[in-house]
């Protein structure tokens, strides 16, 4: 099944190409009926719309796979509003739009944001056309490592100029049964967050090759605050592996960093 929308404005032409593949993700550990189909808006707006060929773009490519089936009202709605599209333009919209129509309310503010916010810099340094570049692409995946739960995967980039460009990578755990988003508090009992935090303190020990939390520090890991549990995380049958962004919590040049926590070692704390 394909669909194709194309949409021009006055001021400013913009394509979107939406493209819709009904694919048979299912769970690998059980049947659902929950089923995944590409939403894709790919799409450059020109900073001075009076200077198509000379004026800085802003390049905005979004592969998102929204939910079909039972639960997918739930799962979408929770997909526009979790963080994976920032800022959040859609704090204020009816949950009754298509994901096609929420990404096309995204892209349109996200693209007037740009040009309110750079233009009126641009005509005054006109020579620096690399400063006013920017770009925002979005690619996800959906997996299942665990029974019952869906791993949604999205790997983000962002650019402004010449500044490097951002990798993120964010995680969304869902229930396969009820549609409903995991959070660190539906896994694990009250009072989880010491024993999860020395978990992940000798988890980070063991990847970064170092004795203890001291010498975690004096190699600038946690060195500005208490260790935490990133609510990023992949819940697996056998481990649950927690990633942190490049810069969160160790100098940039580490990059993302990802540790691995076994099951066995959880248990203690593990809701039943």
């Amino acid at each position: 099944m394909k669909r194709k929308i194309c949409t021009s404005w006055l001021i400013w032409t913009i394509a979107w190409l939406i493209l819709g593949a009904c694919k048979s993700k299912r769970n690998i550990h059980d049947a659902t009926d929950i089923s995944f189909e590409n939403v894709i808006v790919d799409t450059t707006l020109a900073l001075l719309p009076e200077q198509q060929k000379q004026t800085p773009c802003c390049n905005i490519h979004i592969d998102m796979l929204m939910a079909k089936g039972r639960y997918a009202n739930k799962i979408n709605n929770k997909l526009m509003r979790c963080g994976i599209l920032s800022p959040d333009y859609l704090r204020e919209t009816s949950h009754r739009l298509t994901p096609a129509q929420k990404l096309r309310i995204f892209v349109d503010k996200y693209l007037k944001d740009y040009r309110s916010n750079f233009s009126t810099m641009y005509k005054h340094d006109m020579k620096h056309v690399n400063m006013y570049q920017a770009k925002y692409h979005i690619k996800t995946q959906v997996q299942s490592k665990a029974k019952y739960v869906l791993n949604y995967i999205a790997d983000i980039e962002v650019q402004l100029g010449s500044n490097e460009v951002t990798h993120l990578t964010l995680i969304r755990n869902f229930d396969s049964r009820n549609g409903n988003m995991y959070h660190l508090s539906d896994l694990f009992v009250p009072g989880y967050n010491n024993r999860l935090k020395d978990l992940i303190t000798n988890s980070l020990c063991k990847y970064i090759k170092v004795k203890d939390i001291n010498e975690l520090h004096q190699k600038m890991i946690f060195a500005n605050g208490d260790v935490y549990a990133p609510d990023n995380y992949i819940i697996g049958e056998k481990q649950i592996e927690f990633i942190y962004q490049t810069g969160e919590i160790a100098p940039q040049e580490m990059g993302q960093i990802r540790i691995k926590i076994d099951q066995d070692d959880l248990k203690s704390i593990t809701r039943k």
